[in-house]
Parts: structure tokens; C-alpha cells; sequence
């Protein structure tokens, strides 16, 4: 019985040390990404996001560790559209949820609330390649301070796409959801034009 509690007790500690060297090797690797993208680095030795502009467009890039799915980056993009309360489209499940079902091939829908200035079809093109996908409020997926100041403090809607590649997702597949946010940030813009919003 004392064996197995010792084993324990060292499996542990092995795995939260693991966890804390991984988290330094994954932010010196978001370090040179950003060199690379030419945005800033801001954060500290646990949290680190990448801020800057893509096309235009303020986007800022945060790699995330969830227990049960695993390493993620989240893309926020500033749409320049003044968010109203109570309005979005997101996902129908939780994010973890949402990763998880999206990896087992598993299809699910939207949760609209009042009437975002998007529609849903636009976002469910990109189903296929991300786990997730919103246009949202700044406020309502923020996992560290550093988030709280930016992009929580935006006034305007967040497109928010997440993208599943790891702990240290490469140069190609960073710039190709870059593109693909700001791709929905400027469908957004015409899509106002369209209807004359």
C-alpha cells in the first residue's frame, strides 16, 4: 500500500512538472511565431497570447491547454462591428464538448441568440476544418487576464475560431486560420453591405 501511494504521489509530481517545462517550450515556440507573423508577444512564463494584425484586421492568437481534449490556439478577430448584448452564433455545445465531437467526426449546429449580423452558413462552411467557430462577444471565451484586456475589452463582436493542431502548430497551419478569420470578418462586412447595414 505504501508503494502504490508512492508511486502516486512521484506520478503526479512528474506529470505537473512535465506540464510546467511543456508550458515554457510551448510559449518560447509562440515567441518565435510571433517574430515570424510580426505581432507582439504579451503574457508571462504560463500565459502568453500574440497580438497584432492580420490583413487588416486585429487579431490576437492564444494557445490553450484543456485537460480532456488537449492543446488548442484560439484566434479572436475584431470584426469593427459594435457588439450588441445577448448576441451570437456559436456552437451548440461547450468548447471542450465541441473539440471532442469534431474529432470523432461527429456533426452538431448553432445556438443563435438575437440577431447577430452574420449568418449561419457562413460559419458552418468552416465546420469542416475547425472545431470550433463563433462570432461572439469579446467577453464570453476568456481564459486568462491577459485575454480580459484584450480582446475582452473590444467594443465591437469577435469572430473566434479555434484550431486543433497541437501544442506547437506549424507556421503554414497558423496563417491558414488567420485567413480563414479574417476571410469571415470581411464576409461579415459584405454581407452588411448586402443588406444595406
Amino acid at each position: 500500500m505504501l508503494v502504490l501511494a508512492a508511486s502516486t504521489a512521484v506520478l503526479i509530481w512528474h506529470s505537473r512538472r512535465q506540464s510546467i517545462v511543456g508550458t515554457k517550450s510551448r510559449n518560447r515556440y509562440f515567441q518565435k511565431l510571433a517574430r515570424e507573423l510580426s505581432f507582439a508577444a504579451a503574457g508571462d512564463d504560463y500565459f502568453i497570447q500574440l497580438e497584432g494584425t492580420w490583413k487588416g484586421v486585429p487579431v490576437v492568437i492564444y494557445p490553450h491547454n484543456f485537460h480532456g481534449p488537449g492543446s488548442i490556439t484560439l484566434f479572436y478577430a475584431d470584426t469593427g462591428i459594435p457588439f450588441r448584448e445577448r448576441t451570437w452564433i456559436e456552437p451548440n455545445l461547450s468548447l471542450g464538448r465541441a473539440i471532442l465531437e469534431w474529432k470523432r467526426g461527429e456533426p452538431f449546429g448553432f445556438d443563435i441568440s438575437g440577431n447577430p449580423p452574420l449568418s449561419e452558413n457562413v460559419l458552418a462552411a468552416y465546420q469542416a476544418r475547425f472545431p470550433f467557430i463563433a462570432l461572439t462577444l469579446p467577453s464570453r471565451f476568456i481564459f486568462s487576464h491577459y485575454l480580459s484586456q484584450t480582446p475582452g475589452s473590444w467594443k465591437n463582436f469577435v469572430v473566434l475560431l479555434v484550431l486543433d493542431a497541437g501544442r506547437k502548430p506549424g507556421l503554414v497551419e497558423i496563417r491558414s486560420a488567420l485567413d480563414s478569420v479574417t476571410e469571415l470578418v470581411k464576409s461579415i462586412e459584405s454581407e452588411r453591405i448586402e443588406d444595406g447595414g
